[in-house]
């Protein structure tokens, strides 16, 4: 498992309505220190969270579980009362991070026997401290001084080999993640581009992770999959700022939906099949914690648990730092409704709508508006926008959690009216919906107006000037005869409110 950081037990808010909801928890913190909490890493199945919280004696790693809450780990004795707790092994039993000791600040493991400084590399002042480690915490990845620099070290219960740096720069290599098996290790060091990601195999060894077009560096890696195929984290451009990127099969690539107000973005973990991510981006001087699925992009997660039926009132989460095996679960930190900076588990349920969309009969690539009523008041609660795939289907998070009554709409359609709906069950089936195109100046009637904007654009092709895609009922491109037809069949029609 892994701990990611940014470059650059207490349940505080949680729905338990339906069985399939999901929940946001804040995690507390420990006691008689100022209150402060940060979650750096997460079990694989979403029980054990392990982090740095503020204390009585100062800072100290902890501990996290739904049963006992949040504990401290303790620190290594002899050195002044200090300790982070980097990352969690699969099974939720060991734990892994650095603390203050006689010799030093430490690199340190933590079982049911407590806690055991792991040693340093030879060669340079004492320091040295665990960032990663496996399924069941028989190998820890960290980092020790080493003369000039740092170095990648890897334990077992053999103890320290030092595995080095990339070659060519200074020496400096920091581990961020680890494969179950202990094979790969990823995360970055100093090699001949400078500040590089790389992967590291037990077998074949170090694999500087290529820069991404328009990017000299530098780049960091901060999550990889079970099987070490692909990796995330994050890579400096040349307009300067930091953006999300992942690699795989040799070659480095952005993957965040574009959003022109993103000024960085991070990705920190990810799931053991490397089909959601979390991280943080920035659209402005705060940092918000994100979640990138291949079934919806990036959204934000405060958004997903919303969806989840989580109550995420009074909370503004900064930054996602590891996700659970499955997905499902995601730790990190942000301001908690208190007011004080906490570190928080969600748990995400997925909460759908599906169903096809057709125009008069035409498969369409339009985007189709789904608006979500109070049934008494009429009041909109939710308004989705959705794009139906190459076989008219769509498939999109609901943010509503009660009976709500339905109406779809597009561009060129009447407003269809699906009467009033159940949203607060986990899947909400809308089934295939036909819009009734002819609405081109969209008062949801087909008139004479709908005519003659119909005729002022008529062979008139996508591209140039007068083509109107609320004429292009059949959604080929251009306004024909057949759009006529669709016009004609539905004239003075009006549609549902």
């Amino acid at each position: 498992m892994k701990r990611s950081i940014l470059v650059g037990g207490v349940l505080l808010a949680g729905c338990a309505q339906s069985a399939w909801q999901g929940s946001l928890i804040g995690l507390g913190d420990l006691a008689g220190g100022s209150n402060y909490s940060e979650a750096y890493s997460i079990s694989a199945d979403g029980a054990v969270v392990v982090g740095y919280s503020l204390a009585s004696s100062g800072g100290a790693g902890f501990r996290w579980t739904e049963a006992g809450g949040i504990a401290s780990t303790g620190d290594l004795f002899g050195g002044t009362i200090s300790s982070i707790n980097r990352a969690v092994s699969g099974n939720g039993l060991v734990v892994v991070g650095a603390s203050s000791s006689s010799t030093g600040w430490q690199a340190s493991r933590w079982d049911s026997g407590g806690l055991s400084g792991l040693g340093d590399l030879a060669g340079g002042s004492f320091r040295s401290e665990a960032w990663a480690t496996n399924s069941d915490g028989s190998v820890v990845a960290g980092e020790g001084n080493v003369a000039g620099g740092t170095a990648l070290f890897r334990w077992t219960t053999s103890g320290l080999v030092n595995l080095g740096d990339l070659a060519g720069g200074s020496s400096q290599a920091t581990p961020t993640a680890m494969t179950p098996d202990g094979r790969w290790i990823a995360g970055y060091s100093t090699g001949a581009n400078g500040i590089q990601a790389f992967r590291h195999d037990s077998t074949a060894g170090w694999e500087a992770l290529p820069f991404p077009t328009g990017s000299q560096g530098p780049s960091f890696a901060f999550g990889i999959t079970s099987n070490g195929g692909v990796v995330v984290g994050a890579a400096r451009f040349s307009a300067g700022d930091l953006r999300a990127v992942r690699w795989s099969g040799g070659t480095a690539t952005e993957f965040l939906t574009p959003d022109p107000l993103r000024t960085e973005s991070s990705a920190q973990g990810m799931s053991a099949d490397g089909t959601r991510i979390v991280g943080y981006q920035k659209r402005g001087s705060g940092g918000e914690a994100i979640y990138h699925s291949t079934d919806f992009g990036t959204e934000l997660l405060i958004d997903v648990l919303r969806s989840s039926g989580a109550n995420v009132t009074g909370w503004n989460l900064f930054t996602a730092t590891a996700i659970s095996a499955d997905g499902k679960f995601v730790v990190g930190y942000g301001s908690s409704p208190q007011g004080w900076i906490q570190a928080y588990r969600g748990q995400i349920v997925d909460h759908l709508a599906t169903g096809s969309v057709r125009l008069s009969g035409y498969l369409t690539s339009k985007p189709v508006r789904i608006r979500f009523l109070d049934p008494q008041s009429g009041l909109v609660r939710d308004t989705r926008t959705v794009t139906p795939n190459s076989s008219g289907e769509i498939r999109f998070r609901l943010m509503v959690h009660q009976s709500v009554k339905v109406l779809v709409d597009a561009a060129g359609s009447l407003v269809k009216s699906l009467g009033t709906l159940d949203a607060g069950q986990q899947t909400l089936a809308l089934g295939s919906i036909n819009l009734l195109g002819g609405d081109i100046d969209a008062d949801n009637s087909v008139t004479v107006f709908d005519y003659i904007a119909l005729s002022g654009a008529f062979d008139k092709q996508r591209g140039e000037a007068g083509f109107l895609e609320a004429a292009d009922f059949d959604g080929d491109g251009q306004i024909t005869i057949f759009d006529y037809s669709v016009l004609s069949e539905n004239f003075d029609m009006t549609g549902d409110d």
